[in-house]
């Protein structure tokens, strides 16, 4: 009887496929008044979590979207299992409305598990379902159609067809599916345009990009910076922007999983940060005095705020006393008395500070020597070269420095001759004092002028 029903319909389809029909409704209901399910149903669908055994509905079409809901990633691979009752020649259909526009029938939404069944009775049909990438992640409709010879030609909604007019054998059951977006596995930060992970100018930026892998996964990431030696902002889009020199860490951190992240180290430099003042202490806090005959104290500056450029010029104020001062602000007594240490940072010489430095126990008066005119040195002023003749003076054991205004030694040597030849031709001119250091630990200085 139904062989000869079909063949009677399948005369009419010729005529039905130029006839207009109305245009479908969104998620429509299938005209269940001409869809018989005596003989061909679905028994059960299982995927994901929902596993339902139906049997034998009580029209041709179930409403389970209450059920579950069926949970999928995009990406993911999921099997479904579809079980139905078969009267052979049977078409089994799953519609999965992916891009949410309440429509079943859209490309890459039709999954075929079977094509004209030879088997009669339960028939057990199962089929792989990857969501694609360009699935939309939320609640979505998931129909599962079994059409007997196919009457409906892969319509999810039967109808506009021959089976609105005279009836088809079948049954529709409508599901809930939540697309997931896929777990992220790994984040990569890179630079844009691979530009270096530097920045070089004052106040720069760098732009960052973070990509969540697999590709299909939620994309985004939440920026923060690491301070390491220097300091940077960094906006929600992956801008960095300099704050101080030396190196940060960015990090991006996956949205779809905060135990996801990666990091970029970049280098700092070239950045102005305004300098609020300087601070002169003791290396360890130890008292500011030196008591051992050409001992000597080590001093430290720190340049306010830290992130701010660290390097000072020392130099040395002589008040009833005499030292040296090195570059990184080692002080080297020379005469008993006191003296001024102070420290001017380079950035901004506006700032600075001093440290009052009592010293004791060091050799007798400071002329020495050249107040018993026992050294000639020639010429005076100085140019490019100074003259240091120590004529009978023992100088086994003995060493000069020459030393600028500042404190700072220019010139230093252990004395090898009795006439010594300075070479200063590169010194700038100014206030210079020549000081002998014996064995014992006498000193003895002159003032002089270089021209």
């Amino acid at each position: 009887m139904r062989q000869i029903f079909n063949t009677i319909l399948a005369a009419l389809i010729s005529f039905l496929l130029f006839t207009p029909f109305e245009s479908k409704a969104q998620y429509c209901a299938p005209p269940i008044n001409f869809i018989d399910n005596s003989w061909d149903y679905i028994d059960s669908v299982s995927f994901g979590s929902v596993q339902n055994k139906s049997g034998q509905g009580a029209t041709a079409y179930s409403d389970f979207t209450a059920l579950g809901p069926i949970e999928v990633s995009i990406g993911v691979q999921s099997t479904i299992t579809v079980r139905i009752m078969s009267d052979a020649d049977e078409y089994v259909h799953v519609f999965i409305d992916w891009n949410q526009n309440d429509t079943l029938d859209d490309p890459g939404e039709m999954y075929t598990l079977a094509s004209g069944t030879a088997q009669t009775g339960l028939v057990t049909l199962t089929y792989d379902i990857t969501p694609p990438a360009t699935a939309l992640p939320g609640n979505t409709r998931m129909r599962v159609v079994v059409d007997w010879d196919d009457m409906n030609m892969g319509d999810p909604c039967f109808g506009p067809s021959l089976s609105s007019i005279f009836g088809t054998y079948g049954e529709i059951e409508d599901y809930t599916v939540t697309v997931l977006a896929p777990v992220p596995t790994s984040v990569v930060i890179t630079t844009a345009g691979s530009a270096p992970a530097e920045i070089t100018t004052n106040g720069g930026t760098l732009q960052l990009e973070a990509e969540v892998l697999p590709a299909s996964a939620n994309q985004d990431v939440i920026w923060t910076i690491v301070p390491g030696t220097g300091n940077a902002d960094i906006s929600s889009t992956g801008l960095v922007t300099a704050l101080s020199n030396g190196n940060v860490w960015a990090k991006a951190v996956a949205v779809g999983d905060t135990t996801i992240m990666d990091s970029l180290e970049i280098q700092i430099s070239g950045q102005i940060v305004p300098i609020t003042g300087v601070v002169v202490g003791t290396q360890n806090g130890v008292p500011a005095m030196i008591d051992v005959n050409g001992g000597t104290l080590q001093l430290e500056a720190q340049v306010l705020p830290a992130e701010a450029v660290q390097d000072v010029l020392w130099s040395v104020i002589a008040v009833t006393g005499m030292a040296t001062i090195s570059n990184n602000g080692l002080v080297t007594a020379m005469a008993n008395g006191t003296v001024w240490a102070k420290a001017v940072s380079l950035d901004d010489p506006s700032f600075a500070d001093s440290i009052l430095i009592t010293i004791t126990n060091q050799g007798t008066g400071l002329k020495g020597l050249f107040a018993e005119n026992a050294v000639d040195v020639y010429p005076v002023p100085f140019e490019n070269e100074l003259v240091v003749d120590l004529k009978n003076v023992a100088y086994q054991g003995m060493q000069y420095r020459l030393v600028n205004a500042l404190g700072q030694v220019m010139r230093q040597a252990m004395v090898d001759s009795r006439q010594m030849r300075i070479e200063t031709g590169n010194l700038a001119a100014g206030m210079y004092t020549l000081i002998l250091l014996d064995a014992e630990g006498r000193v003895s200085a002159l003032p002089l002028i270089r021209k």
